[in-house]
């Protein structure tokens, strides 16, 4: 009996226990410094950009040498020696080198989008984690109740006011809660794994009592579908306005060299113009198209941006009401209560699991919609 009295006592402060949290931003350090698939975009687009630099350099530097004989003559008759170096027109490096820097700001903006999804996985995951660690604890809990109910239906039993019934409905409940507090325990080591997966060190998940200063903005940039878009037309106009100059001549510098036998070589400069009459319309003309076809996704990157907005703002909204009709307090105390009666004698072991039960359903009901909540929160900041 001093042990029953003893845990009812103890029972408050347990259920009053603060939440567990996560350092989320501990989780996304770990993910920016750790994660391979973002390593492997940063080195992508650096490649890329590096080729691209490459590309926007002098033309190939040309060698020809032609040797020449003639029926009569020992030897050469003659020879012919070409050094020439193919230059783009000078305004052409320039206009280049800016479309390459707005095609590397594409990239850039296509990275973010990598990292804040990868990012929304790991809070999504982190979320998870929060609400099976939360349902572990009320396990815990369901598990102690059930250990004073054993006492209490033995006590009553040997007073002849408990039968083999009540007993075995304890016993069954204990085996169900087993069952469920290692299903919780599976749940909990496999979002772990998964996290860790994804580049988040052990020591970040390691729950906490005290709510980090976390903001999500801070982490990712925000409006990424649109900012990919803007950076895609801007770039699209460069290539536009870029394509319009490709009429310019190339140029070609170089050095003439010819030999006759018996006679003093000839030598001289070599200029060249390469003029794009034919080529050039067809390409402003894809320019053009890529440019306008910028332009709509664009468009459609800010409607659905918007769109996704209100429906997450609709969803939270209606989140936030549900849980507000939720007192925990009154919960938790009911609870209590229960117990209390049901050791008094006044309530059956029976009607107690009927009550508990159901205000069990309902706290997890809560966890549930708090989860659903804070992936809601998240992603609507990240837009």
């Amino acid at each position: 009996m001093h042990h029953i009295t003893k845990f009812l006592f103890c029972l408050l402060p347990l259920c009053s226990l603060q939440a567990q949290y996560i350092d989320l931003g501990a989780v996304c350090q770990d993910i920016l410094q750790h994660n391979t698939q973002l390593r492997a975009l940063r080195q992508s687009s650096d490649a890329q950009l590096a080729t691209l630099q490459s590309e926007n350099t002098m033309g190939e530097t040309s060698v020809e040498y032609s040797p020449f004989f003639r029926s009569g003559t020992n030897g050469l008759a003659s020879s012919e020696l070409i050094v020439s170096q193919e230059f783009k027109f000078p305004t052409l490096f320039k206009a280049q080198q800016k479309a390459n820097n707005l095609q590397y700001k594409v990239w850039q903006k296509e990275y973010d989008i990598a990292y804040r999804d990868i990012v929304l996985s790991a809070l999504d995951l982190c979320s998870e984690l929060t609400a099976s660690l939360q349902a572990q604890h009320l396990v815990t809990l369901r598990s102690q109740a059930t250990d004073t109910l054993l006492l209490i239906c033995r006590r009553r039993m040997q007073q002849g006011d408990a039968t083999i019934m009540e007993l075995n409905t304890i016993r069954l409940d204990s085996m169900s809660l087993l069952t469920e507090s290692a299903k919780n325990q599976g749940a909990i080591a496999q979002l772990q794994m998964q996290l860790q997966q994804l580049g988040v060190s052990p020591s970040s998940l390691q729950p906490s009592s005290t709510p980090s200063n976390f903001n999500i903005k801070d982490i990712i940039a925000t409006s990424g579908e649109i900012n990919l878009a803007q950076a895609n037309l801007t770039q699209a106009e460069q290539e536009l306005s870029l394509s319009r100059q490709q009429w310019l001549p190339s140029l070609t510098i170089g050095y003439r060299r010819n030999t006759e036998a018996h006679e003093s070589a000839a030598n001289g400069p070599l200029v060249g113009v390469s003029i794009p009459l034919f080529s050039n319309g067809s390409k402003v003309k894809a320019a053009r198209l890529r440019h306008t076809a910028a332009q709509y996704e664009l468009e459609h990157a800010q409607s659905q941006t918007n769109l996704q907005r209100q429906t997450l703002q609709t969803e939270q909204q209606a989140l936030q009401k549900q849980l507000l009709t939720y007192d925990t307090d009154l919960l938790y105390s009911t609870l209590q209560t229960l117990l209390r009666a049901t050791n008094a004698g006044q309530i059956s072991i029976t009607q107690y699991y009927t009550e508990a039960n159901r205000i069990y359903a309902i706290l997890q009901e809560k966890i549930d919609i708090e989860n659903q909540l804070h992936k809601s929160q998240t992603r609507l900041q990240a837009l």
